[in-house]
């Protein structure tokens, strides 16, 4: 009994009686929402964006004409093959009379995989500009071991030599 009696007690003591007025004012602040979630956006469109965005960047990529598959580049014997810094040539006929490229590099040249990527798509990016005034036949491109340390103007510089001795070789 004396302990209902302290908590009667206990909780006269902190109450305060408040005005009709204040009641009401007060009765919505501890609560602001029903059950209904609006915390959410109000319309079903996002809101404008406050900066531009950048343009679409869409990458071009070599012409299906110009490229190698997996089984070509298996079945590819080449007679003839050029030295550069970077890369060897090995070069054969074409069969469908266009000039033909593969860039390959081996685990040898370098362990990571972003940078085996890396060197084939800068090998591309040059072939890509250089690829309508090479004559006809299968170029396959295969990277050493400094093309992994190499820039990618000393890569373009490379390419772009061994091209010339291809042309000039014809």
């Amino acid at each position: 009994m004396l302990e209902i009696w302290r908590y009667i007690t206990y909780s006269r003591a902190h109450e305060t009686n408040l005005s009709a007025e204040e009641a009401k004012a007060r009765q919505g602040a501890r609560f602001p929402f029903t059950n209904d979630d609006h915390g959410g956006p109000q319309s079903p469109e996002p809101p404008p964006c406050k900066r531009t965005q950048a343009p679409l960047r869409f990458r071009v990529t070599m012409p299906k004409k110009n490229r190698l598959t997996g089984a070509e580049i298996r079945s590819v014997r080449s007679p003839r093959r050029l030295h550069g810094g970077f890369f060897s040539v090995s070069i054969s006929a074409s069969r469908t009379g266009n000039a033909q490229f593969a860039c390959v590099v081996s685990k040898k040249v370098a362990m990571k995989a972003v940078t085996r990527n890396l060197i084939r798509r800068r090998c591309r990016a040059v072939l890509e500009k250089s690829a309508r005034s090479t004559p006809p036949g299968v170029y396959m491109f295969l990277a050493k071991k400094d093309a992994a340390k190499a820039t990618y103007s000393e890569l373009a510089h490379d390419i772009e030599t061994l091209l010339r001795n291809i042309r000039g070789a014809r």
